[in-house]
């Protein structure tokens, strides 16, 4: 496998954070430059910055490549050695961009689909419900969706609703619940509206609890433990939209 024929420039890539944690995550990014000789390569910097002072034990660039069973993520150990703040692109324009040292050998990145969680927001939100324990739970009332992976969603909750506690708040590690999803994504005539794309019904299982949070909001993190094929290919067609999106505003197209 050679990296010349992996990673080449204006390729779209993953930053991989923690791959062989329990918890990766990552941010999308593009090559602009690559020097196969001292082993270093330009990319743009990622709408969640990266920061030359690590608050993670590993980061691995990675692509999707055509494998002899089907696409698979791959990829090589990386670490950050200079942050650009305005490199120069064709027409003159001038993008944030983070120069990497990566090192040998090429590896499989199986970790990765849990790793690409996309934070919601104004271009791509999830709404819904949580039923726990026989009792309903809505967005904006009683949590909001943060953040969802392939494997599953995070939501932060407020510690009070109408002056009382927030009876999901109390929920535990290793509890399960019913999630109903609809996902939106902005229109592109319209910056205000959003259209619902899909709706996602799936049971999960709580695997995180951040009570530290903020003094006013609690982090709950679920895994997906039940979820049909149909309805992971329509959060497969969401997120992917989203790293395309996220791709785009990162060149300014």
């Amino acid at each position: 496998m050679e990296l010349k024929k992996i990673f080449i420039p204006s390729m779209g890539v993953d930053l991989v954070f923690n791959l062989n944690s329990l918890t990766p995550y990552a941010r999308s990014s593009i090559i602009y430059d690559i020097n196969y000789n001292d082993n270093t390569v330009i990319i743009a910097q990622p709408l969640n910055p990266v920061t030359l002072n690590a608050d993670y034990d590993e980061m691995h660039l990675t692509v999707v490549i055509k494998g002899e069973k089907g696409r698979v993520r791959v990829g090589v150990k990386c670490k950050p050695v200079k942050l650009i703040k305005a490199y120069k692109l064709a027409g003159n324009k001038s993008v944030a961009a983070i120069q990497l040292k990566y090192f040998h050998p090429i590896t499989k990145a199986a970790n990765i689909r849990a790793a690409y969680r996309l934070q919601l927001g104004n271009h791509f939100l999830i709404t819904g419900k949580i039923i726990f324990l026989d009792q309903e739970y809505v967005t904006r009332k009683d949590f909001v969706f943060r953040d969802v992976s392939f494997a599953g969603v995070g939501i932060i909750c407020p510690r009070k609703v109408n002056l009382k506690i927030n009876e999901l708040t109390r929920i535990k590690v290793h509890q399960t619940v019913k999630i109903g999803m609809i996902l939106q994504k902005k229109t592109k005539d319209n910056t205000s509206e959003r259209k619902p794309v899909a709706i996602i019904p799936a049971k999960a299982e709580v695997t995180r609890k951040n009570i530290d949070f903020s003094e006013s909001h609690i982090l709950i993190g679920m895994k997906f433990i039940n979820i049909s094929s149909e309805k992971e290919g329509s959060l497969n067609t969401f997120i992917h939209e989203a790293q395309v999106d996220e791709l785009q505003r990162l060149s300014r197209l």
